[in-house]
């Protein structure tokens, strides 16, 4: 059997935050098990930075709501969203990983395997993002597989201005982390959302990276009222 990794990065703060924070990630989850069609497995990390209590005991039993293949939880403690990542693709056997934040779920049913197939057979693709683009992203649209499913625009790093590499909804291949390395640690989400775009237009510059790509449609929705982008792992309680 086929088989994917999906890695979803959480942490629920202790207090009143904590508890809209899990439902959210609930809530997204349900969709992703509903709504995500592959012709294989898609095996889940639950990659947590340091919720504690009741709130980590419910987090485990989440998985009764998973039936797309297995279903882990890591822990790391203030490491921050890079270093979730970090940890959840050392744990992945898996050379695709579709890597999706605790609060994004999905609003319509979404087919991967066109996407697979190319990460599969493309070694100068890495990333197809799945989730809407940046302002400032400019496109190249073309159709980039065999089917109507698979138009897409390859975001252009010497004319964009905003975030390439984004912690959006995306389909990573490893050798995207091979090319341009693991994610910045002990920051905030947003910190190391930069900081790793900064690096890829880096190695643009130089000659040595690999295409990413904005799938069209992206049917993603962010539940904005739990937000923790901003917050800085070091700053945390």
């Amino acid at each position: 059997m086929k088989r994917i990794t999906m890695i979803a990065t959480t942490w629920c703060p202790d207090g009143d935050m904590g508890g809209p924070r899990l439902a959210s990630f609930i809530r997204a989850l349900k969709t992703w098990n509903d709504g995500l069609h592959f012709d294989g497995a898609i095996d889940l990390i639950v990659a947590d930075d340091g919720t504690t209590g009741d709130l980590f005991q419910r987090m485990i039993a989440v998985e009764s709501l998973w039936h797309r293949g297995t279903f882990q939880v890591t822990r790391d403690h203030k490491r921050g969203v890079g270093g979730s990542l970090n940890r959840g693709w050392k744990m992945s056997n898996n050379q695709i990983v579709l890597y999706a934040v605790d609060d994004w779920k999905l609003i319509a049913e979404l087919v991967l395997d066109p996407w697979v197939q190319l990460l599969e057979e493309r070694e100068d693709v890495g990333v197809v993002r799945l989730g809407p683009p940046h302002p400032g992203n400019v496109l190249r649209v073309s159709a980039w597989t065999d089917n109507w499913q698979g138009w897409a625009g390859e975001i252009r790093p010497a004319a964009s201005e905003g975030i390439i590499v984004s912690e959006r909804p995306a389909l990573w291949h490893r050798r995207m982390i091979d090319t341009h390395g693991p994610f910045e640690e002990g920051c905030s989400a947003l910190e190391c959302e930069a900081a790793y775009d900064a690096r890829y237009h880096a190695d643009f510059a130089a000659g040595h990276w690999k295409k990413v790509l904005l799938a069209l449609p992206h049917p993603w929705m962010h539940l904005e009222p739990n937000t923790l982008s901003g917050v800085n792992p070091r700053d945390r309680a």
